[in-house]
This record gives C-alpha cells, structure tokens and sequence, in this order.
C-alpha cells in the first residue's frame, strides 16, 4: 500500500477533534463527551497527538469595508472567551501554524486592542480585492471546518457582499450560527457539509424555508445537527415534517441527542411513531452518549 501522506492524517485528525465539540451544549450538557473525546487522542503516539496543538484557532472578523484577524482563546466549555490584543498579519499566515476556527460578520470584537481617538479598534484593517483574495486562499486551505457567526445586526455591516466574496472558498462549516438575515444564503450554505447549525431570529415563514433546506441537507448527509430556542417558531407542519425526518434516519438506533416537544405535533401517524421509536431506541441508549427530552421548548437534533 502506498504510504498515506503526513499531511491527510493530519487533516483527518484534525476533523474528527473538532467535530465532536457541538455535541455540547453549554445550558444543557455537560463537557463529559468532549473531554473524553480529547484524552483519547492525547494517548495517541507521536506525531498524531501533535496536529491539533500545534495550531492557533483564529478569528477572522469581516464588518463593512473592515477585517481583523486575532488568536483566539476558549473557556472550558470551548467557548470562545475573547481574542488576544495579539493580531495575526495576513501577509504573514502560515497554514502550519494558525487555523481559522471562526469567520464572524458584525461589529462586535472580542479583542483586547485600544481605540483610536474616533473610537474605532485600531485592529481593524480594510478590506480591498487583494486582501479578499489572500482570505479567500487561507479558507481554502483551511485544516477544519469553519464557523460562520453573526454578531450584529447594524445595517453597514455588509455581510452579503462581504458573505458573497468568502463563500465560495468554504468547504466545511463547524456552527452555522446566524439569524435571518442569512435566509437569502441558506440555500448555499446548506449544500456545504455543516455541523451544526443553530438557527434563531426567524420568523414563521422565513422559518418555513429554512426548514425546506435543513431538510434536504439531512436527506444528503449534509447536515448534522441543528437547534432551535423555541419550538413555536415552527408551523406545526414544519415541525413534523422535520420530527418524522429524524425518526426515518434513525430506523436503526437513537440519535445522540434529539429535543422535541410531543405536544406540538397533532399528526397522529407522526406522535404514534414518536412514541414507537422511543420505546425501540430504549434498549440502545447510553446515559454517556444519548440525551433525549420529548417535553421541552427546545428543538435539537445531533446524528
């Protein structure tokens, strides 16, 4: 057999690292799951224990004719705490030592870095053809799946041309966190292999169509998990619609984590297999892997 290059297993690692992280949840779960996953790629020999340490998670934050690129650091949990006052250069990026771990739209920083006297971060660089160029190559070669956040609502913050200008270099998505702002995209970011998505602000119909997309993605294998708040926020159609699709894809055994509300659901051919399924899955659910709440406001699926 040939020899398998460094550099895939080290893009493999790196994936599978980083794709059990969304399966927690900082309201709800605990870091058990994650923990766990970690120390167990830690006792691995050298150099595979080595991939995911070595890189630097960074933040590229895109807001109107701005950008701004920061090492970022995390909280237990893995979330992210803040981004150190230290920027990384652009022209300095090295694909073996940083990793873009989040590509985030609007204003807010997380950064330590002072203000100018027009109370703007002095962090922040513009945006030109050629700097979009080099961003647009660094996501490329990024070595893990990319969240997308959106962390304002102000009207200059241009995400849609600024989205329109990155989307195509993206080929994995870790969180797909965005409002609806976004619904003009979701048909082009859901054809992305995504993670998790977590979905909020949208309005009943704009609801609709999103759903439409989640769907199809989870037909394609596309998508992993998503979540929703509030479970109202769904036609009931829509919200059976995407209940019996899980319970279809998990014919066999139980999703890691599935949330619903029972009560929304008056298709009786729907809630008769809900009920079916929970008694079938019962047999095969670990407390250190499966969570499941059929009584809560929350909507959430994990594979």
């Amino acid at each position: 057999m040939d020899r398998i290059p460094l550099d895939f297993v080290g893009r493999v690692v790196n994936m599978m690292l980083y794709n059990d992280y969304y399966k927690v949840d900082w309201n709800v779960m605990k870091t058990g799951h994650r923990e766990r996953h970690f120390s167990a790629f830690s006792r691995l020999s050298r150099p595979w224990d080595q991939f995911d340490g070595s890189l630097q998670e960074c933040q590229v934050l895109v807001y109107g004719n701005v950008y701004s690129i920061h090492i970022i650091d995390r909280n237990k949990s893995g979330l992210i705490t803040e981004c150190r006052s230290e920027e990384v250069d652009i022209l300095a990026w090295n694909r073996n030592k940083y990793v873009v771990a989040e590509l985030a739209f609007g204003a807010t920083a997380f950064c330590e870095c002072p203000e100018d006297q027009a109370n703007e971060v002095i962090c922040r660089r513009p945006l030109s053809p050629a700097i979009f160029r080099r961003l647009r190559n660094i996501l490329r070669r990024n070595q893990r799946p990319v969240s997308i956040v959106y962390y304002s609502s102000y009207e200059n913050s241009k995400f849609e041309e600024n989205l329109e200008e990155l989307l195509p270099a993206i080929h994995g998505i870790g969180l797909l966190d965005v409002p609806y702002h976004f619904k003009n995209f979701m048909p082009r970011l859901l054809e992305i292999p995504v993670n998790f998505f977590n979905f909020w602000s949208y309005y009943r119909e704009e609801t609709r169509m999103v759903v439409d997309h989640i769907v199809e993605a989870m037909k394609k294998g596309l998508l992993r998990g998503w979540q929703s708040m509030v479970f109202s926020d769904f036609t009931r159609d829509d919200y059976e619609k995407m209940v019996n699709l899980v319970l279809d894809l998990h014919s066999e055994g139980p999703p890691n984590y599935f949330f619903c509300n029972s009560s929304w659901i008056d298709a009786n051919d729907v809630y008769k297999k809900l009920e079916l399924f929970r008694e079938r899955w019962t047999p095969a659910v670990s407390p250190s892997y499966h969570c499941a709440q059929y009584y809560t406001s929350w909507f959430r699926y994990i594979c």
